[in-house]
């Protein structure tokens, strides 16, 4: 299961690249079987942190968008 949760984290954050709408994002999460995130807002957009109960914070997408609600970039990583 640990695999399958990183590679979902992974293969999700890499649909995110710049410009998709915070809509397309949050839909496409809502897909995940193994997936749970974070929203947190400012004035300058909002961040969005991706990770598993199963890899939990090991390995994670961090996607950023402006105030607009577009994707500026998605990082996955450890």
């Amino acid at each position: 299961m640990v695999n399958e949760a990183r590679k979902e984290v992974k293969y999700l954050c890499g649909n995110f690249g710049a410009g998709v709408s915070n809509e397309s994002v949050l839909r496409q999460l809502g897909t995940g079987e193994f997936l749970r995130y974070s929203i947190y807002a400012s004035p300058e957009g909002s961040r969005i942190i991706v990770d598993s109960l199963y890899t939990g914070t090991l390995y994670r997408c961090v996607i950023d968008l402006d105030a607009n609600g577009k994707v500026i970039e998605a990082i996955a990583g450890f």
